[in-house]
């Protein structure tokens, strides 16, 4: 389902884009992780490459490493069923999930979806490889981590964003 406020990017958005999130992964120790740009595709993951003991569940080696942004998700053109997202007024920081996130301003839904795939390279690198065991997606361990990377980087990069995508819509907080 196409995003109510999608937009084509222009090379200097896209550019910007990629800066922001290498910013990011460099501060976070993820500095020989690949970032990557695939422009007609929507899947925005986070893929290691290896080998893993099939039989006692531990990782013996470790290929390449990447981040995939999505070109159709980065326009809106298409968008995620559902984005987490913390409130910026819970003093707790309790991670929510937003289902039907199309009236969500895109600056937002970006910047979660980016902070998601950092969380799940961040699990792997600082968790997974020295316990020698693949961690299970959006679990405890993710969980945290992305907590942590949406206090020190949400804000600032929802409004770097907001430089590509406007304003137009509501902030996440308005659809909790």
């Amino acid at each position: 389902m196409r995003h109510i406020y999608s937009q084509s990017l222009s090379s200097e958005e896209a550019t910007l884009i990629h800066k922001l999130t290498r910013e990011i992964m460099n501060k976070e120790g993820l500095g020989h992780v690949k970032l990557r740009f695939k422009p007609k595709v929507w899947q925005t993951v986070f893929v290691t490459k290896g080998t893993m003991n099939r039989r006692t569940r531990e990782i013996v080696s470790i290929g390449d490493q990447h981040i995939q942004l999505g070109g159709i998700m980065l326009t809106g053109s298409n968008f995620p069923n559902a984005i987490y997202y913390i409130s910026i007024y819970d003093p707790e920081y309790r991670l929510r999930r937003i289902k039907r996130p199309r009236e969500i301003m895109l600056a937002d839904i970006v910047a979660s979806t980016i902070l998601e795939e950092i969380a799940h390279g961040v699990v792997f690198n600082r968790i997974a490889i020295p316990r020698r065991r693949r961690p299970k997606p959006h679990q405890r361990e993710f969980q945290d981590v992305f907590i942590l990377l949406w206090k020190e980087y949400f804000l600032t990069l929802k409004f770097r964003l907001m430089e590509i995508y406007g304003s137009n819509g509501i902030s996440g907080d308005d659809a909790l």
